[in-house]
């Protein structure tokens, strides 16, 4: 259960289904053109039927920053990872409503956009917004369904800013090395997490079709009580250096 592998953790939901001083920290400058890749381990938490379960995998990330005009381009692009199509004896239909949050510089934004992408259906969409509930400037990648057995690839997010501010996945004031006060970095944060998505089973005896509700942290803690404050990786850390 606690092997780190690239295959989403939807085992997670077959296994549930057998049965919060808040200082913003902002992504640290960075002023050099080029890209940056980031490898990290994630913990990742989801309940379903009233149970909780938890599983690791890895996660990568490449932000390439760039000059655009008298502005900053970082070009967000994120590693493709399967769904499995089967669980501890059940069926996975797939996951839904993926949503991956990415921290900015709100106060020089210009612009975003989404390219590319694959894998999934529906239309992803990229929403400037707030973090849950610290109210960081984030944008939220959105995909709609991944089908069980697809390798997806989310959309690459490109931001333009004033600022060669570098992007951050929203952990709060958590980052490599520390651990957050805020809940963008409590474990289970379903609404906060970088990384949130449904994932569904079909076949479970007494309850059939089953969801659960599940976010990850970017930690090595394996794993982390529901509502703690881990200490985070790089993953919590400024993409781009």
């Amino acid at each position: 259960m606690s092997k780190i592998n690239r295959k989403l953790p939807i085992a997670l939901c077959a296994v549930a289904a057998s049965a919060g001083i808040a200082l913003s920290v902002a992504p640290a400058a960075s002023a050099t053109i080029g890209s940056t890749y980031t490898t990290f381990s994630i913990s990742c938490n989801g309940t379903a039927v009233g149970i909780s379960q938890n599983q690791a995998q890895t996660y990568g990330a490449t932000v390439n920053h760039q000059l655009s005009g008298s502005n900053q381009s970082f070009a967000t692009t994120f590693d493709a990872q399967t769904v499995p199509t089967t669980a501890f004896g059940y069926t996975v239909t797939g996951l839904s409503s993926v949503k991956i949050r990415v921290q900015i510089d709100g106060s020089t934004y210009v612009s975003h956009s989404l390219s590319g992408g694959s894998g999934y259906t529906g239309t992803a969409t990229a929403t400037k917004t707030t973090s849950n509930p610290t109210g960081n400037a984030i944008i939220e990648i959105s995909i709609p369904n991944v089908a069980a057995g697809a390798t997806f690839t989310p959309p690459t997010l490109t931001v333009i800013q004033g600022s060669t501010v570098a992007p951050k996945f929203s952990t709060g004031n958590g980052g490599n090395g520390t651990a957050a006060t805020q809940n963008e970095g409590k474990y289970g944060y379903n609404a906060g997490n970088f990384y949130a998505f449904n994932s569904t089973v079909t076949g479970v005896p007494i309850f059939g079709t089953v969801t659960a509700p599940t976010s990850c942290l970017p930690t090595n803690v394996q794993f982390p009580a529901v509502n703690a404050f881990p200490v985070l990786n790089a993953g919590a850390g400024v993409l781009h250096s």
